[in-house]
């Protein structure tokens, strides 16, 4: 192989067909549903200023401390590849003093993030989003909805039986203060049986110790106190009100008291969409609440629920599942014996592609044989001929491969086969 070959950089990854095809038909199918559900598209640049993702998703999480892409560009500001969505939505939300706009708003976005970790299935440094974010709406009503909303896609895509939903409602400013006291509390007697992450979480984000993947971390942690017994009478109201909802929408759903988001700004409602067919790595979404998100940001105190799927762990339960068509249908193959035969050709592509038949117009002549022969391996329905008779007689000869049957018809004709 020659030197000169240049390989996309690591954990950075083309997307071919067939699998290319899924995500197409899968994007269609999700934002289908998010316009169904009345929610606007918002597309945002890839780049933000590094403060943006400091201040918003806070400078103790392993995003902003680890896996950044940072560097300073060449008026020798700092900026940042996006790690993650709702920090540049929200951002977009003051700019634009969206806010004094009816509530709430409901809007989605999607696109590639980027984040410096180690390369694994389903877990890459370049990889995609789609999210939603609501705006305005305090009420468990609105946390009830975008998960139901999640639940929607997951059937939808036809791999909601993989996919189990886990809420929690982790506290708030009022009554997460005194959780963390106990939580750091029975961490600091276990600290030497924590792995070196874990140590160093434990002033600094002792709720993200419950989610490490670590075996022993994990044992460590099985006996932890829980929020459920430190919530406030407000929270706890909010989450009993959050399953009632759930119940209504007929969403399935599991208490977790240990499940927690891995970035700063949540508080309250928080979820995840998990799966145990992907080996480790087993959540492929989650969201929750950011109430104080917008207000940190500049904005006015303004209630804010939202979550984001990663498309590519969603992908892989799809392909799992084999639940979208992967392969693009061919209506129509045409090929010709002779070069002196191509107009005739495209005349017959013309007329179908107008009435939406996919269609191939081979390039190159070839034997009467081997055009229904590479019809056939290209998986058409019918094969087109255009050989000397045809051309005399100003029609076309149509073969239907799964039943052999073979017809003569004009040009006029043509696309109105089945």
């Amino acid at each position: 192989m020659s030197e000169k070959q240049i390989k996309a950089i690591r954990g950075f990854n083309d997307l071919l067909s067939p699998m290319a095809r899924r995500w197409s038909q899968a994007e269609q199918i999700l934002q289908e549903i998010l316009e169904n559900w009345r929610y606007q598209e918002i597309r945002l640049p890839i780049m933000e200023k590094t403060e943006l993702f400091c201040r918003g998703i806070g400078e103790n999480t392993d995003i902003v401390g680890k896996e950044m892409y940072t560097f300073a560009d060449k008026s020798d500001e700092s900026v940042t590849l996006r790690p993650e969505g709702t920090a540049g939505v929200v951002r977009a939300y003051v700019e634009n003093k969206l806010y004094n706009e009816l509530a709430p708003q409901r809007v989605w976005y999607r696109g590639p993030m980027f984040r410096y970790e180690r390369p694994q299935k389903g877990r890459y440094r370049q990889f995609h989003q789609l999210g939603v974010e609501v705006f305005g709406e305090t009420e468990a009503t609105i946390d009830a909805e975008t998960i139901a909303l999640g639940y929607t896609m997951l059937v939808e895509l036809g791999i909601a039986a993989g996919v189990t939903i886990e809420i929690n409602n982790i506290g708030c400013p009022q009554c997460r203060p005194g959780y963390r006291q106990a939580l750091v509390a029975f961490l600091n007697a276990r600290r030497e049986h924590l792995c070196e992450n874990c140590v160093e979480r434990i002033e600094k984000n002792p709720l993200r110790v419950l989610d490490c993947k670590n075996p022993e971390c994990q044992a460590q942690v099985a006996s932890a106190p829980t929020i459920d017994e430190h919530r406030c009478e407000s929270c706890a109201a909010h989450y009993g009100a959050l399953q009632i909802y759930l119940d209504a929408y007929g969403v399935p759903y599991q208490r977790n008291p240990f499940m927690v988001r891995g970035l700063d700004y949540y508080v309250g409602t928080a979820f995840e969409f998990t799966t145990s067919l992907l080996g480790s790595q087993n959540a492929i979404g989650g969201g929750g609440r950011y109430d104080g998100l917008v207000e940190d940001l500049g904005g006015p105190a303004t209630a804010a629920v939202g979550f984001a799927f990663g498309m590519e762990r969603v992908m892989l339960l799809v392909e799992h599942f084999d639940s979208l068509q992967a392969d693009l249908s061919l209506d129509f193959y045409i090929g010709y014996t002779e070069n002196t035969f191509t107009l005739q050709g495209l005349q017959a592509l013309r007329a179908l592609r107008s009435l939406g038949k996919t269609s191939e117009l081979d390039t190159r002549q070839r034997s009467v044989k081997n055009i229904f022969k590479r019809g056939d391996r290209l998986g058409a329905r019918h094969v087109v001929l255009i050989g000397g008779d045809e051309a005399a007689g100003n029609f076309f000869t149509v073969k239907e491969l799964a039943t052999g049957e073979q017809r003569q018809v004009p040009l006029a004709e043509l696309a109105k086969l089945p």
